[in-house]
């Protein structure tokens, strides 16, 4: 399930949470905006055929990216 180039694409979704909880508390919305700006794009030109092996690894980069909203909102505005 877990790919390495799954890392970088997360280290850049990263970033953009961590200039849009400056803005406020994120929220999933948010998280949804992101992964489809900065994950979707570029899991399509991995090419993944297997659509269980997607939803597999769209679940653990969601996972990701909750896990990192819930620290910075707690982080920027002592929310979890």
């Amino acid at each position: 399930m877990y790919r390495p180039e799954v890392e970088g694409f997360l280290q850049r979704a990263y970033l953009a949470l961590e200039e849009k909880v400056k803005e406020g508390p994120l929220t999933d919305k948010e998280l949804r905006t992101v992964f489809e700006i900065h994950i979707a794009p570029r899991l399509e030109r991995l090419g993944i055929a297997d659509t269980f092996e997607r939803k597999q690894l769209e679940d653990f980069i969601f996972s990701k990216l909750n896990d990192r909203s819930r620290q910075l909102n707690s982080q920027y505005w002592g929310k979890g």
